[in-house]
């Protein structure tokens, strides 16, 4: 589903930025190379918190044992989140292909790094996608409006909120 949404937003972009992303939580670190895209206008509804999109197979060493496995064992992704005590938000998404939702947890932090620079974000959701994400340098999108404004500036884009 989001791979539909995905090559429709890397038509015309020129130079879009990637960072590096180092996830932690629960203690755990993971590393993923997320582009800026202006595609991604997503964020969790209770608290207006942008998201970025990972591959669930890239989120794995921050989950406990077992449950990425369970879900690509075919168990769904709620149903196994709960069984494995883990909190996360649905966040909705829609695209060309259709509508739905998203499982997304809340990490300690997002620290990135890149050209523009450095920043640390508490204030970011990930969205754990069941396909893989990307291609060309990068494994994750991340959310220009916040988690990647102070970074990369989209032109015409209104910078909302803090991080």
């Amino acid at each position: 589903v989001l791979t539909v949404a995905h090559k429709f937003t890397r038509r015309g972009r020129v130079g879009a930025a990637v960072y590096r992303a180092d996830i932690l939580y629960g203690g755990r670190t993971v590393s993923v190379e997320g582009l800026v895209d202006t595609g991604n206008s997503l964020y969790e509804p209770f608290s207006d918190t942008p998201v970025m999109v990972c591959a669930l197979q890239d989120m794995a060493p921050l989950l406990p044992d077992g449950a990425a496995e369970a879900i690509l064992r075919g168990e769904h992704m709620t149903s196994a989140f709960h069984r494995f005590g883990l909190k996360l938000r649905l966040v909705p998404y829609g695209n060309v292909g259709g509508a739905g939702t998203i499982p997304a947890f809340h990490p300690e932090l997002v620290r990135l790094t890149g050209p523009g620079g450095n920043l640390i974000v508490e204030r970011v959701y990930v969205a754990m996608a069941p396909d893989k994400i990307g291609g060309d340098g990068y494994n994750a999108l991340l959310n220009p409006d916040r988690v990647g404004a102070r970074l990369a500036p989209q032109p015409g884009r209104k910078r909302t909120g803090s991080q």
